[in-house]
Formats: structure tokens, sequence, C-alpha cells
């Protein structure tokens, strides 16, 4: 029995890298805070859905992650995740990491200590996030 080849695995990167062009992600971060779920109306169905920014990170930076519906409750602050296949958007200017239909988050065995890191994001934070400031 012949088994159809898996495409290569991407490397895991760091926050440092990320771009606004970045696609097919692995990466590992730990959930610095969660911001107020609020309820949006898709455009292309009219469905209401659940939405929160969390502010993420490793030890070379943090960025916003959105996290929509069923995947919201899934974590919480000082949670360390492992994102398969997210991939990088802008909005408002900013970047953000996303993981789409088609990636995945799990919990992590990886412990990330974030001291020596400033996190401070006062300018670029999204409604309903606290500043936090981490160093």
């Amino acid at each position: 029995m012949t088994h159809p080849e898996q495409p290569p695995t991407q490397a895991a990167v760091k926050v440092d890298s990320l771009n606004p062009r970045s696609r097919e992600l692995n990466l590992t971060v730990k959930v610095v805070s969660k911001g107020e779920v609020r309820e949006t109306v898709s455009r292309s169905d009219g469905s209401t859905h659940r939405v929160v920014d969390a502010l993420v990170g490793d030890e070379t930076g943090s960025i916003c992650v959105t996290l929509w519906d069923d995947n919201i409750g899934k974590v919480k602050a000082g949670d360390v995740i492992d994102v398969k296949n997210g991939y990088i958007s802008l909005f408002k200017g900013s970047m953000r990491l996303n993981i789409g239909r088609f990636g995945s988050f799990e919990a992590s065995q990886v412990h990330l200590n974030l001291w020596g890191v400033a996190i401070c994001l006062l300018d670029v934070l999204p409604r309903g996030l606290q500043l936090f400031c981490h160093f």
C-alpha cells in the first residue's frame, strides 16, 4: 500500500522574523493577555461570530492573534501554545497572527520565559486588551 507524500513541514519560526507576507507558519508562543469577547457579523453570509484579540509572544517579540468562536475558550493568559499553519495579515496597519480555517493550535510542552523581553504595546493595542508591560 502506498501513501501519498506529505508536504514538507515548515520549520518553526520566531515572532521577530514575521512579516506581512508570512504564510504556513509554525511557532510556539505564550499567551500574555486576552481581550474581551465581542460579536461580529459575517459580511459573506450574515452569521454572527464571537471574536477576541490576544497578545502572544516569544523571547524575540510579541504580536496580536485573533481567536474566533470555539477557539476563544481554548486558551488563557499564561498558556503556551504551538501554532501550526498560521499566517500574518495586516489589520489597521498592524500585523496579526491568524490561525485560519487551515491552521490549528494546541497546548505546548515548551516552557517560554519572557523575562528580559519588553512586551509593551501602548499605541497598537486592539480595543479590549489591557496594557501589559513585561520586562
